[in-house]
């Protein structure tokens, strides 16, 4: 069973990088370029691993987050988090909510390849 993956960055560039290397791990990748289309893809077809960029448009990472939340749709959705900005109040706010990772820089290839197999033998652990 391939495990599904929603990427959602505001930047063209990361989200074909991301499609790009998820996909040569075998994983379904969807993307979306604002907060709000993130919500939207998460309702409608909740993915095993969100990665949120910080740099997103029109609803931002605590936004998407916070309503996650609010509607109970985290308890089975791990969360990686790539804070590249300049929002020190960022990372504050964002560590009421369970990120499984959350790196302050753009991840290699190898990161985040390690990342997503420790996410998945944690979620086949809990089968």
């Amino acid at each position: 069973m391939r495990r599904s993956v929603l990427v959602a960055t505001s930047v063209t560039h990361r989200q074909l990088w991301y499609e790009s290397v998820l996909n040569s791990l075998g994983m379904q990748v969807h993307a979306a370029d604002t907060g709000l289309e993130c919500l939207e893809r998460i309702r409608n077809d909740k993915p095993d691993l969100l990665i949120l960029e910080t740099y997103l448009l029109w609803g931002g990472v605590d936004g998407v987050l916070t309503l996650c939340n609010e509607e109970d749709l985290l308890k089975t959705m791990s969360i990686i988090v790539i804070d590249v900005g300049h929002d020190s109040g960022q990372t504050y706010r964002l560590g009421v909510f369970p990120i499984a990772n959350y790196w302050k820089r753009y991840p290699t290839v190898i990161e985040i390849s390690r990342a997503i197999k420790a996410i998945h033998s944690t979620l086949v652990a809990q089968l």
